[in-house]
């Protein structure tokens, strides 16, 4: 009776762990080069950090917010916002931000569900290691074989204070890359032959740390620590008002990650026009540095692992998604679309019980 069932657990998990294991290898192998030297600086960094500066030249980084860890977290993004040619180091980290939105609601509501099993009920765990491997890596590496293999009945109910307070977690991606990427907190100092050199201010590294690192982001599952699932069956009302409250933060995510499209569309044909091959070049190529390959690989394997997801629940709505990307980009494809699923499974879960409460 659980053959078919069971096949495709096993299926998408495969799938699944197949794109998990390309981003892997890939990923660290577009950073080896600068990982050999760096990791090993970061781990014997002295607190006052000035042979790490001045002497073996890295940029300096708060350790409060991660030791190690921040330090090298610090590096990748100095150098995607401040060394890199850009846009190409906007563009990848922009890509990778439209699509984090809806990815940290649907694990926060995931964790949120009575049926969530093994780390899909830790989504500050999966954030940790995503800053540390990657979130290309972690995502369907770890959480996505969890929510297929383990996870119970799909869209069961969670608590209304957790669909509302959803939103509080999509604001920080956007306004800390706003900060680090922007020229708010850079200052610039004229060199030899009239070159300008860019230096990031104290509060430009807090700020990274912040964004890149294991106390910062990654923490913002912790808001919703305590806001367990309802222990007594709800109504028929409250069920609603919760789907809505997850279907209004979908779409929020969607137009916030609609309008970073819109940038990335501007950026991109400002630097590149029309040239195509240029701009892959860039993002791809022997010319990309290893942080931006790195980018690259993590934004199009978020992307699949979400198009996976949705396509584990409706296949034809992840061809829906597909259609839609070019249009709407990556984020908001999926927002909509996670959305959508909501609506249809949320209200088939209330019609279900009410057919069994009548």
């Amino acid at each position: 009776m659980g053959g078919p069932r069971a096949i495709k657990k096993l299926l998408f998990t495969a799938s699944s762990i197949s794109l998990g294991c390309y981003a892997l290898i890939g990923t660290q192998k577009a950073i080896s080069g600068g990982a050999e030297t760096l990791v090993p600086a970061c781990l014997k960094s002295p607190e006052n950090q000035t042979h790490f500066v001045q002497v073996e030249g890295f940029q300096p980084y708060e350790p409060l917010l991660g030791g190690p860890i921040v330090c090298v977290l610090t590096q990748f993004i100095y150098d995607l916002a401040i060394q890199v040619r850009q846009p190409s180091g906007f563009l990848v980290w922009s890509g990778l931000v439209m699509t984090y939105l809806p990815m940290m609601l649907l694990l926060i509501f995931e964790a949120g569900r009575s049926s969530s099993r093994a780390l899909v009920r830790y989504p500050t765990i999966v954030c940790i290691l995503g800053q540390l491997l990657g979130i290309s890596v972690v995502l369907p590496l770890v959480w996505l074989p969890s929510y297929f293999l383990l996870h119970g009945s799909a869209y069961a109910p969670l608590s209304y204070a957790r669909a509302r307070m959803s939103l509080l977690a999509i604001f920080p991606p956007i306004v800390l890359t706003a900060l680090v990427f922007g020229p708010f907190f850079v200052e610039e100092s004229e060199g030899v032959g009239g070159t300008i050199t860019k230096i990031p201010t104290y509060t430009w590294t807090v700020i990274a740390g912040l964004l890149a690192g294991p106390v910062g982001m990654a923490c913002t599952p912790l808001l919703y620590f305590n806001l367990h699932p309802p222990s007594k069956p709800v109504s028929e009302k409250q069920k609603n008002l919760t789907i809505y409250a997850v279907v209004f933060a979908y779409s929020v995510a969607g137009a916030l990650a609609f309008l970073c499209w819109a940038l990335w569309v501007f950026r991109a044909f400002s630097a590149y026009g029309l040239d195509y091959q240029l701009m892959i070049d860039d993002l791809w190529n022997t010319p990309a540095s290893g942080s931006v390959k790195f980018m690259s690989i993590d934004d199009l394997v978020l992307y699949a692992s979400l198009v996976l997801y949705i396509a584990y629940h409706r296949f034809t709505a992840a061809i829906e998604c597909l259609l839609q990307t070019l249009l709407f980009g990556p984020g908001a494809s999926v927002a909509m679309i996670l959305a959508q699923l909501e609506m249809e499974q949320g209200a088939m879960s209330v019609a279900e019980s009410g057919k069994k409460n009548s």
